[in-house]
This record gives C-alpha cells, sequence and structure tokens, in this order.
C-alpha cells in the first residue's frame, strides 16, 4: 500500500505539486516545502527500497535468520547501516533538486514573499536591474543557489561514503 501510494506521488511533477498546494493553502515558507517534501519522498523511498531488498538477500543476512536472530534486530543492525550510506546520498542529491524547485516558486511569486529573503525571489526582483545592464544582482544570487546544490551534494556523497566504509563496505 505505502508502494502504491508513492506511486501516485511519483506522477504528479514536484513542482506542479507544489504548485498546487501553494495554491489551496497560500503562498510562504510552509507549503512549498511540505509540497517538496511529500513530492521527493518517493525518489528516496524507490531507491532505498531497492537497496533493502538487494541487501536483504544476500547470504549474511539469511544467516542471522537462520541463527534465529528476529527481523528487528536483523534490520536494525545490519540491513540499516548498510542502506544508510544509499539514504544520504539520494537525500542530499533530492535535497538540490528541491532547492532548485523552491527557488522556482519563489520567482513565481509562489514561494517566500519579499520582505523576507529568498534567492528565487532576490532573482525576480533583479529582471529590471539585468535588463538595464547590471547583472549582478540577479546572478549572485542565481550562484548561490549553484553553489548550495553543489556543496550539498558533495557533502552528502562524501557523508554517505564515510559511513560506508565504517560499515565495512569499502570505498
Amino acid at each position: 500500500m505505502l508502494s502504491r501510494s508513492m506511486d501516485i506521488v511519483f506522477a504528479f511533477p514536484s513542482l506542479l505539486l507544489a504548485m498546487l498546494v501553494v495554491a489551496v493553502f497560500g503562498p510562504g515558507v510552509i507549503a512549498p516545502v511540505c509540497a517538496l517534501a511529500v513530492s521527493y519522498t518517493p525518489f528516496i523511498g524507490r531507491v532505498v527500497r531497492s537497496v533493502a531488498i538487494q541487501e536483504g538477500t544476500r547470504p549474511y543476512m539469511e544467516s542471522y535468520r537462520v541463527m534465529g536472530f528476529g527481523e528487528v534486530w536483523v534490520t536494525l543492525r545490519h540491513l540499516l547501516p548498510n542502506v544508510l550510506p544509499v539514504l544520504i546520498a539520494q537525500s542530499a542529491l533530492s535535497f538540490g533538486y528541491a532547492l532548485v524547485d523552491l527557488a522556482s516558486l519563489s520567482y513565481l511569486g509562489l514561494g517566500v514573499r519579499p520582505p523576507d529573503a529568498d534567492w528565487g525571489s532576490m532573482i525576480s526582483q533583479a529582471q529590471s536591474a539585468i535588463l538595464q545592464g547590471a547583472p549582478w544582482s540577479g546572478l549572485v544570487p542565481g550562484v548561490a543557489v549553484l553553489l548550495t546544490v553543489v556543496s550539498v551534494n558533495v557533502i552528502g556523497e562524501h557523508i554517505g561514503a564515510s559511513v560506508g566504509r565504517k560499515n565495512g563496505e569499502g570505498a
């Protein structure tokens, strides 16, 4: 049932789902962030599920079950630590996409509104300055979004790799 509900959420583009939620609940920070969190959960869930299924069929997992250890113990002690690096890396990647979508919503006037600071609304306000030949007021927030997304992805990959090495998965 959980997998089918994620498939239903998967059918809607994340930006469209966020626009619908903002149309219902109004602009601000809470509605778009919640909508983007819900819309990117299936991406993480599908990858983690496939890794968990693959890891659960390994011989060492079966040996723990044969030795009489319960499913909860095997899951918490062995399956979860081996799935954690993939979860961290996929979450970092999804965060980058969600941040770009949130900036897009703010650019369109559906996310954070002035006077609150948001990179998307800063780029939107800088349109007239860009047309007058002063691109810096729009370029700086755009570069900030880019650097934040790349930084989070690199940090997420590094954390995922270090957790994987700690759990004995190799490099």
